[in-house]
């Protein structure tokens, strides 16, 4: 149903050998069923759930990834990236004559309505407002150009902080682009960037390699009093953990892996030079335990 019509299903069929312990092949049968938005994979509760896939339709890759290496300038380059072949990735240019470009790269579907969250889901197929087409043009994508700043870095995160101070305000893009945050990652090479006015190259792998902890750096002072002032005992033995942290996450640096751990692999109980700390809350989670005043 789309728009009120009934559309049919298209469907064909492919035979697929599947091969049995013995060595031997049995052939069976998969029926694939496609809609105006995509083919079927799955069905929710009997509703069909296709899947509409951006860049099926861009196969030359590979082909912009050459056109963009040999370039020899910056206007030859922009006109290879702007093909949009590539279907994602964060890309940064330099040459020699001292341009500098961040771009948000992606072929992103041009859609009419929605935020991030909405089409993080499933949306309605029954209604041609949410069946994209085409995509957004190059540009119409974030980017940074020539910043006045010097540099331009990402480091997989949203794009909207690729200069500093920044030059991209998420309001003039679509509200379905890229989340609006900014991950400690991204604080932690902006800072190493911004308190340097030059950086030789001896410099630049030296903080490239930089394991210094950005969240120690952000948390740390507050935790810590907060355990000292608030806590029961088993926190603060928690804390004193923590304390010893040298904020680098290195193999000898004692207490750093406590807040990177997933909370699926996190364990009841800490072990830290013979010593036992039971977590007090169910679960594990440091940064979620109970802390009362007294």
């Amino acid at each position: 149903m789309l728009d009120g019509k009934v559309m049919p299903f298209e469907k064909e069929t492919h035979d697929i050998k599947i091969r049995q312990p013995n060595g031997t092949f049995k052939t069976e049968t998969l029926e694939v069923r496609r809609t105006v938005q995509g083919p079927i994979i799955r069905e929710d509760r009997g509703d069909p759930i296709a899947l509409r896939v951006a860049g099926l339709d861009r196969p030359f890759m590979l082909e912009e990834y050459w056109q963009m290496n040999t370039a020899h300038n910056f206007a030859a380059y922009q006109k290879a990236v702007s093909r949009l072949e590539v279907p994602t990735f964060n890309i940064i240019y330099a040459d020699r004559d001292g341009h500098i470009e961040y771009l948000w790269n992606a072929t992103m579907p041009r859609r009419g309505k929605g935020d991030l969250a909405y089409w993080a889901g499933i949306v309605p197929g029954d209604k041609s407002e949410t069946l994209w087409n085409g995509y957004l043009k190059y540009d119409e994508l974030p980017k940074v150009i020539d910043p006045p700043n010097g540099f331009v870095h990402n480091t997989n995160d949203p794009p909207w902080n690729a200069a500093w101070p920044n030059t991209l305000d998420p309001a003039n893009c679509p509200a379905y682009l890229a989340p609006v945050n900014m991950s400690f990652r991204a604080e932690r090479s902006l800072r190493m960037l911004t308190e340097h006015d030059n950086i030789t190259y001896d410099q630049f792998v030296e903080l490239k390699h930089s394991t210094e902890a950005e969240l120690a750096d952000r948390i740390l002072p507050d935790l810590l009093s907060a355990a000292d002032k608030y806590g029961t005992a088993l926190a603060k033995q928690a804390a004193d953990v923590l304390a010893m942290w040298d904020r680098h996450v290195e193999a000898e640096s004692e207490g750093a892996e406590e807040p990177y751990l997933p909370r699926r692999v996190r364990r009841r109980r800490l072990w830290w030079q013979g010593r036992a700390c039971r977590w007090e809350r169910p679960g594990g989670d440091w940064f979620q335990c109970r802390w009362r005043r007294s």
